[in-house]
């Protein structure tokens, strides 16, 4: 499992696939995406998939711009949406922080 979470309204901690690092060129391409020219959409969801069905719906957040990272395999990310996300979703959100 990742921990992913909100930080902020318009903040939010990502870590990448576990595999990339600043290094590799899936780690680059999020770091350098302003300078590569492409974008970051940020999706979430509640809850895993699980035996029952496909999982909950995701939710686009938005575009999202790099801020910072640290680590490596996974990267862990904040990402800048462009868009603070609606208060009852941020405090779902951030639950996993707490």
């Amino acid at each position: 499992m990742y921990r992913d979470f909100a930080l902020q309204p318009d903040l939010f901690h990502w870590e990448s696939q576990n595999a990339a690092s600043p290094e590799t060129g899936m780690g680059r391409r999020y770091l350098t995406h302003r300078e590569q020219g492409s974008h970051i959409v940020l999706f979430v969801r509640d809850g895993p998939a699980d035996d029952t069905g496909p999982g909950a719906p995701f939710l686009c957040l938005g575009a999202c711009e790099y801020v910072s990272h640290e680590g490596s395999k996974p990267i862990a990310i904040t990402w800048k949406l462009q868009r603070a996300m609606p208060g009852e979703t941020f405090r779902a959100a951030s639950v996993v922080a707490s």
